[in-house]
């Protein structure tokens, strides 16, 4: 059987970098938690019927508005 090897040399440390990952894990189930509070505060029941309104008659076309400047034109400077 061969012998396991330790590795040789210092063991990698946490450093900032994973206490960054720890929060936004942390922060990421805590979102998690508060959509299903709001999710589960809805009702279950369906939303009320919408009245149809009344149709429109197509027999005129409706007037298109008429297109702005987009600036107004400026006076042109008086020169001496």
């Amino acid at each position: 059987m061969a012998k396991s090897k330790k590795p040789s040399g210092p063991q990698p440390q946490s450093d900032a970098y994973v206490g960054l990952l720890v929060v936004s894990l942390l922060a990421q189930i805590a979102g998690a938690v508060l959509l299903y509070m709001e999710y589960s505060s809805y009702p279950d029941k369906k939303p009320p019927a919408v009245q149809n309104s009344p149709a429109l008659t197509s027999a005129q076309p409706q007037p298109q508005p008429q297109p702005m400047d987009p600036m107004p034109p400026m006076p042109m400077p008086m020169q001496p």
